[in-house]
């Protein structure tokens, strides 16, 4: 876990990272296609939320990363909500809800604004590879939780199948968007180093998306295409996808 206790030189690229970010964001500079991917990923967190935190009916959650805090509109059996955004353009542009508060504070530094074992759910949805310095976010989530809570991680796969076949013809894999890469085995060092056990792990949705594909019909049916070439081509690996989802628990 060497090369993510080092952040110091990743501060600058961190704020450039972000500054561009917000405005894409806003200017809707992100495709339609793209926008769904992340609705999809919304869906199937709720999903998780439901499957998993059975108790209790009203449920506290953090989440990490948060832009605007819609998220809260649809997550289940919403008791409070406290949303973690570090930009301030996108802050003070937060959803107006009676029972959620989206804060400015990078994620390194939330710990001022939660209570520990406070969170029944702690949501990190396309953020964890823009962390600074991730085990120490994984030391404010774990003194966050309450005992027998959850970490939900939805992110971006750094093995789908597409990155896998391009270090095979020894293309350079680069993104200039990310400060960290996660894929399962290093998601799950993570999780065990910081005392959270993971529970569960799967990955969908296309690894490439030409902009042509978004004609064809219903996302829906295009995601399910372009899974079926996913599975075909990585060998049916439950790791091919461009997204996964994880799962962990604060045992005791």
């Amino acid at each position: 876990m060497s090369d993510l206790l080092n952040p110091t030189d990743k501060d600058e690229k961190w704020r450039r990272i972000h500054q561009d970010y917000g405005r894409l964001y806003f200017e809707e500079s992100i495709s339609s296609l793209e926008r769904w991917l992340w609705s999809l990923q919304e869906a199937n967190v709720c999903r998780l939320v439901d499957r998993l935190a059975s108790e209790p009916d009203s449920i506290a959650y953090l989440d990490i990363g948060c832009g605007t805090g819609s998220l809260c509109e649809r997550l289940p059996r919403l008791g409070s909500y406290i949303g973690i955004e570090a930009l301030e353009y996108i802050q003070q542009r937060a959803i107006a809800h009676p029972k959620s508060r989206v804060v400015l504070s990078t994620a390194e530094e939330m710990d001022a604004h939660v209570e520990s074992s406070s969170i029944d759910v702690c949501i990190i949805k396309n953020s964890l590879d823009h962390f600074v310095d991730p085990q120490r976010v994984m030391a404010h989530i774990f003194k966050a939780l309450k005992a027998g809570g959850w970490l939900i991680i939805s992110n971006s796969n750094s093995e789908a199948w597409t990155i896998r076949l391009r270090k095979l013809l020894h293309r350079e894999v680069t993104d200039d968007n990310h400060i960290q890469d996660f894929d399962a085995p290093k998601m799950r060092e993570l999780l065990l180093s910081s005392g959270l056990s993971p529970v569960s792990f799967s990955s969908y949705g296309f690894g490439v998306a030409p902009s042509f594909l978004s004609r064809l019909g219903p996302y829906q049916l295009v995601d399910f295409v372009l899974t079926v070439q996913e599975r075909i081509i990585s060998g049916a690996s439950e790791y091919g996808g461009r997204i996964f989802d994880m799962s962990a628990k604060k045992v005791g």
